[in-house]
């Protein structure tokens, strides 16, 4: 099972937003249900099973409120390149959308680089 790991930021808690949203509902309970073993389960793939892409590269896609999503992408930089990622949203619905930049090590391991959290409300 591969994980991301953050280090603790003063005021912030341990871990990136989508972490402790995870950490939250594991603490509720709602980790347990249907839609919340789905949203973990979708996390986990998109970390497994990212999608390789070439730079510059362009995503369109659609994210259903009724089931949980997630999305993983693999570039490679080189030393000195920057990675610029925008996000767009339109919503009928309030919602976030998870942003977690890692860099994998050669053993697998995960190094979170920074993270964001998008809330939306139509």
């Amino acid at each position: 099972m591969s994980r991301s790991v953050c280090l603790p930021r003063p005021g912030l808690g341990e871990g990136t937003p989508r972490e402790r949203y995870a950490h939250a509902l594991a603490e509720s309970g709602i980790a347990k249900s249907a839609l919340g073993s789905d949203w973990t389960r979708a996390g986990e793939t998109a970390l497994q099973k990212p999608l390789p892409v070439a730079l510059p590269y362009r995503e369109s896609g659609f994210f259903a409120g009724d089931r949980a999503d997630a999305l993983g992408l693999v570039v490679r930089l080189e030393q000195g390149q920057k990675l610029l990622v925008q996000v767009e949203r339109v919503v009928r619905e309030p919602s976030q959308l998870f942003v977690d930049p890692l860099s994998r090590d050669s053993l697998g391991k995960f190094r979170c680089l920074g993270a964001s959290t998008i809330t939306s409300w139509p």
